[in-house]
This record gives structure tokens, C-alpha cells and sequence, in this order.
């Protein structure tokens, strides 16, 4: 499902998803998903944990062309590159630019399991020194937000992390867009086989 972590500062009338493939070295597997983008009418596709290597990547003639996240930006849509802001180690890409003259920056990004505070601070520091215009940040957070509402988990307790990217996020006046719009909706994009337990 698309229903990864998209946080959205204002709200604009784009097609978007986020969506974590979990690997597009597969040419098979690359026809596919962009046989889906297409087929769902995408403009702006935020991809995480592609695991592509740079000439993988040049195949999408994408904006993001990093091993871990790729945003993928229709050529039907009037998109004007101002610039792009990557992490060497491909957990995010931030790119800048124009829509019909509308300043738009784009924020994919991938948080490893392993990431620690210093890791987001360093994040959305960096997200606030390039954003311009209408923010769209998505991406795979490796965290649960809500623990009443996005997962089956008995664990209740919000962790380190949840805390930390909830309390940046209002700091920064972003919110979870589908939240938002679902308030009590329980919906889930990821199962874990390991716990027996979904999340979004």
C-alpha cells in the first residue's frame, strides 16, 4: 500500500505516494512498480530502500539518483529543478523546485532502525535550512507515531524516537496528512511476520 509516514505543510493538488520497495535491482520487479505509478495516474513518487546502484538509478532518469531513496517526478507535470540536497548514505534526498511557478521542496527519506536522536536532529536542521515554499516530506520512518491508533502491537509505550519526531514535527507545524484526514481510521501498510503485528 502507499500509506507509508507523508507529511505535507500545505496542502497543494498533486498526485503522491510514498512507498517503501524494498529493493528495484530486479529489472522485473522496476517494471512493475513504475507499471503502478503510471497505471495510479502518480506525479511525484517518494521510492525508499530501492538498494540501486547509481546506473540503476540513471535508468529512472530520476531527480535522487542515491543507493537508499529515489523521488521520482512525472515528465507530465511543469517541474523546474532549483536544487538537490542528498545524505552520502542515501537516507534522504531533498529537492527544490518550481510547479507552475509555485515553489515546492520535496523531502524523501529513509530512517534506519538503527538511527539515534542526533540522526533527526541533523535531518530536520537540514530540512529547515533548504525547504522553501510548499514542504512535502514522506518516506519510511521506521516509527509509529500513534500507538493507539497506527499498529496491532500490545506495546502501548511510545518510544525514544516516536517522541522525538512527534515533538520535531510540531516544532516544525507539520502533520501527518493521512492522519489528519483519519482521525480514527485504523489502517496498516506493513506487516511484520517476525511480531505478528501491523503498522503503518
Amino acid at each position: 500500500g502507499y500509506r507509508d509516514f507523508v507529511i505535507i505543510t500545505v496542502s497543494c493538488d498533486l498526485k503522491i505516494a510514498s512507498l517503501n520497495v524494498n529493493g528495484l535491482s530486479s529489472p522485473v520487479k522496476r517494471k512493475r512498480v513504475l507499471a503502478k505509478l503510471r497505471k495510479d495516474g502518480l506525479q511525484v513518487a517518494f521510492l525508499q530502500e530501492t538498494h540501486m546502484s547509481k546506473q540503476e538509478h540513471d535508468k529512472f532518469k530520476t531527480l535522487g539518483r542515491k543507493r537508499g531513496v529515489a523521488t521520482l517526478i512525472s515528465n507530465s507535470l511543469n517541474f523546474e529543478l532549483i536544487s538537490e540536497k542528498a545524505d552520502k548514505e542515501g537516507r534522504f534526498i531533498i529537492i527544490k523546485g518550481r510547479i507552475d511557478n509555485v515553489v515546492v521542496t520535496f523531502a524523501n527519506i529513509y530512517v534506519p532502525p538503527e538511527s539515534d536522536r542526533k540522526f533527526l536532529k541533523i535531518l530536520f536542521d537540514t530540512i529547515i535550512s533548504v525547504s522553501e515554499g510548499i514542504l512535502v516530506c514522506a518516506g519510511d520512518w521506521n516509527t509509529i507515531l500513534n500507538y493507539s491508533m497506527d499498529t496491532t502491537s500490545f506495546k502501548k509505550q511510545k518510544t525514544g524516537r516516536s517522541k522525538d519526531l512527534n515533538i520535531l514535527i510540531k516544532e516544525m507545524g507539520m502533520y501527518d496528512v493521512w492522519r489528519d484526514f483519519h482521525m480514527k481510521e485504523r489502517d496498516f501498510t506493513h506487516y511484520s511476520l517476525t511480531h505478528k503485528t501491523e503498522s503503518s
